[in-house]
C-alpha cells in the first residue's frame, strides 16, 4: 500500500501502516538532521539500502514490547519463547551433539552414526532405546516443529517481557493508561501545506494518549544520561495555574512557586486580593494546592487548566 485516504484507522496492520508513503514523527527526526539523512532512508531514494539483520531484530524485539503491553491477549498467539539452553543445564544427563548422542548409541551396542543419518534422526534411535534424559537436538527440532508461525522471542527477553507484563497489571496508575482506549491507532492527515502526514498512537484514549518506549541502558549510565545522549527529550504534562490569594499572602506564595519551579507571571493586584498566575508541572501543582491553605490561611483559590507539555529540565522551568 503507498496511499490511503486522510482519517483515523482502527486494527490497521503494522506493515500497511509503514507502506504508506508519507511524513512521520521518525521523517521529521531525519529532516531535522539534514534533507540528505531523510532523503537516504525514505521512499523517494530508488536505491535505499534493506535494514541491516540486527537492526531488524531490534525492530521486532520493540514489537514485542509493544504488543505484549497493549495487546496481551494477541501477544501469546503471535510470539513465543525460544527454547534456551540454559533451561536445561541443571538436568542430569543431557546430551547436546551428535557426537555426544553417537557415543551413548555406541555405549548400548548400537551403531555410533548411520550413512545419511542426521543428527535428530541419531536421537530419535536412541530415544526408542529408552535414553531417559533430554536430547538437545531433539528437543530444538521439536520446538521449532510446533511453532506453527509464531515469532520466537529470545529467552531472556521474553522473560523480561512476561516480569514487564506483570508489573504493568500490578500499577493501578500504568494499567490505567491502558484501559478504556484503543491500541496502535494510526491516523493520516494533510496539514495546511498540503503536505501528507501519518501518526501511529500506541494507545489512544477519548482524552488522553500514551507512548511507550524500550530501551537498554548497557553500559549503566544513570537513567538522564542514556536518555540525553540517546537524543531522547523526556517531557511531563504541564498546567496554567491561576491562584487568587490575599494580597498579604503574595510575599508567602511567590517563594513556594519557585520552589516547585513554576514559569511565573507578575502578580495582578486587587486591592485586599491578587491573582498570581504560573506554569507548573502537573506533580508541582497538586503539591501547590495541597499546601495553599498553610501559605494563605485557607483563603487562596486554585483552578488551573491544560497548558500542554515541556521537557522535564531546569532550562525550561523559573520565573520569567
Amino acid at each position: 500500500m503507498t496511499e490511503i485516504t486522510d482519517g483515523i484507522f482502527f486494527d490497521l496492520p503494522d506493515a500497511e501502516y509503514h507502506a504508506v508513503e508519507r511524513l512521520s514523527a521518525s521523517g521529521i527526526q531525519r529532516l531535522c538532521v539534514s534533507p540528505a539523512t531523510f532523503w537516504a532512508s525514505s521512499h523517494l531514494n530508488p536505491d535505499r539500502p534493506d535494514e541491516d539483520e540486527e537492526q531488524t531484530k531490534a525492530q521486532q524485539l520493540g514489537k514485542a514490547y509493544h504488543c505484549a503491553r497493549l495487546e496481551p491477549e494477541r501477544f501469546a498467539v503471535e510470539y513465543c519463547r525460544e527454547i534456551d539452553k540454559g533451561d536445561y543445564a541443571a538436568i542430569e544427563g543431557v546430551l547436546w551433539n551428535g557426537t555426544e548422542v553417537g557415543e551413548a548409541l555406541g555405549e548400548r551396542g548400537e551403531t555410533k552414526k548411520r550413512a545419511g543419518e542426521s543428527v535428530e534422526e541419531q536421537c530419535e534411535r536412541l530415544e526408542a532405546i529408552g535414553y531417559p534424559h533430554p536430547l538437545w537436538p531433539l528437543e530444538k527440532a521439536r520446538w521449532q516443529a510446533d511453532l506453527n508461525g509464531r515469532i520466537p522471542i529470545p529467552a531472556k527477553y521474553y522473560d523480561d517481557i512476561e516480569r514487564d507484563m506483570e508489573r504493568i497489571q500490578r500499577s493501578a496508575d500504568i494499567h490505567a493508561l491502558l484501559s478504556g482506549g484503543e491500541p496502535e491507532v494510526s491516523i493520516f492527515w494533510t496539514d495546511r501545506y498540503g503536505i501528507k502526514m501519518k501518526a501511529r498512537i500506541d494507545y489512544l484514549k477519548p482524552d488522553s494518549w500514551s507512548d511507550f518506549k524500550t530501551i537498554d541502558n548497557t553500559r549503566g549510565l544513570v537513567l538522564a544520561q542514556a536518555l540525553a545522549r540517546a537524543g531522547t527529550v523526556v517531557c511531563e504534562p504541564t498546567v496554567r495555574a491561576s491562584v487568587e490569594v490575599p494580597t498579604r499572602a503574595v510575599g508567602a506564595v511567590l517563594p513556594a512557586l519557585a520552589r516547585l519551579g513554576g514559569a511565573v507571571d507578575t502578580p495582578v493586584p486587587r486591592g485586599e486580593l491578587s491573582t498570581i498566575e504560573a506554569v507548573l508541572s502537573v506533580t508541582a501543582a497538586d503539591e501547590l494546592q495541597r499546601g495553599l491553605a498553610g501559605l494563605t490561611g485557607g483563603e487562596g483559590v486554585f483552578e488551573s487548566t491544560f497548558a500542554g507539555y515541556q521537557p522535564v529540565n531546569g532550562a525550561s522551568r523559573g520565573s520569567r
